[in-house]
């Protein structure tokens, strides 16, 4: 497997505008952290490296069928043709197997693997800490609302949705880093309850 060229067909297929709300490459810079993520998510884990590199190639890829239908089946069938010339016929049997795993995690959904469960808690925690305030951003710029507005958010959704996602974590160690990144998402958005009244912290 080279990783170097994989890389760079995942730059060339993901580097486009999935999400209206979103930058253009959201996903590609998304699977680049899952990479990193899952790896290090993995060694916490466990020391067998044996699957690092399909784990890393999935994890670049698991988003490449976003905004062409439901993405992880979308996602999983595209892989097979997109990677048809750097991976063995069993290599993208596996890789398409973990990209279609990482967005069907919910409860009753079937029994995954280790392997499995690493991209999808790398999946789940990159969407918190400064991420998350980049997303909200993003999509408040693309929204045009007030920033006022976007307290509500906080209070609102954010318990309930950081909750149902915690839920879906699969390692005690996953549990741990996301529940750092959630505290500080809590912490900026009671600073911004302060400041966006014109407040101050000190």
């Amino acid at each position: 497997m080279n990783v170097e060229r994989i890389a760079a067909l995942a730059k060339k297929y993901l580097m486009r505008k999935a999400h209206l709300e979103r930058e253009t490459g959201f996903i590609y810079a998304h699977g680049q952290r899952v990479a990193s993520g899952a790896i290090e998510l993995r060694r916490r884990v466990t020391d067998d490296a044996s699957h690092d590199d399909l784990l890393r190639c999935a994890a670049m890829f698991h988003d490449v069928g976003k905004g062409i239908g439901e993405h992880g089946q979308t996602g999983a069938e595209m892989v097979r043709f997109l990677l048809r010339d750097e991976l063995t016929a069993d290599e993208i049997e596996e890789v398409s197997r973990l990209v279609y795993a990482h967005n069907h995690r919910a409860p009753g959904t079937g029994k995954w693997d280790l392997w499995a469960q690493l991209l999808q808690d790398a999946d789940i925690i990159d969407h918190y800490g400064i991420v998350e305030v980049w997303l909200n951003f993003h999509y408040c710029a693309h929204a045009d609302s007030q920033m006022i507005e976007d307290l509500s958010f906080y209070s609102d959704e954010f318990p309930a949705q950081t909750e149902k996602h915690r839920a879906l974590l699969n390692f005690e160690e996953a549990k741990r880093v996301y529940d750092e990144r959630v505290q500080f998402n809590k912490a900026f958005a009671a600073r911004m309850a302060v400041e966006a009244e014109g407040g101050y912290m000190v």
